[in-house]
């Protein structure tokens, strides 16, 4: 799919578009991130990783392992949300947001889950608190944006 202003990226199992001047940062097997491009004016690169892993963990499990993985973070953390997330073709997933401090900065980070039977798709998008706000929106249209193909 081609659309204006966004570039595709290809996995073996997945598809997604993200902002085409988005860089890739330390793409490797199963990882793939991507950030905005470095500028003064914010103070943590708002970024997205998309983790493919192979499981047949149901989604509530998922969801589940998510919350822990952000309550322990080292230092101050706390979970926002944890909610269903209705993913294309009735395939349910969860979005679990938390917040993390690091370096006095305040981090929002969304990971938006889906199971198959087979695998676990796991996108994590990372801004500060701050710029939040700005990059919101941009975060969804990536996470609704993910193709998950038949091997999946």
């Amino acid at each position: 799919m081609t659309v204006p202003g966004w570039r595709p990226l290809t996995t073996d199992l997945v598809d997604l578009l993200v902002p085409e001047q988005w860089e890739t940062v330390e793409p490797r097997g199963g990882l793939l991130a991507v950030a905005e491009p470095r500028s003064d004016e914010v103070e943590f690169r708002a970024n997205a990783v998309l983790v493919v892993r192979e499981t047949a963990e149901p989604i509530h499990a998922l969801g589940a392992q998510a919350i822990a993985e952000a309550l322990a973070y080292p230092g101050w953390s706390h979970v926002v949300a944890d909610q269903p997330w209705e993913y294309a073709d009735d395939n349910e997933g969860r979005v679990v947001e938390s917040l993390y401090e690091d370096l006095g900065v305040c981090v929002n980070v969304t990971r938006f889950l889906l199971s198959t039977s087979s695998h676990c798709i796991d996108l994590t998008t990372s801004a500060s608190i701050r710029d939040r706000f700005r990059v919101e929106s941009l975060f969804e249209m990536i996470a609704g944006g993910i193709t998950v193909k038949g091997n999946a």
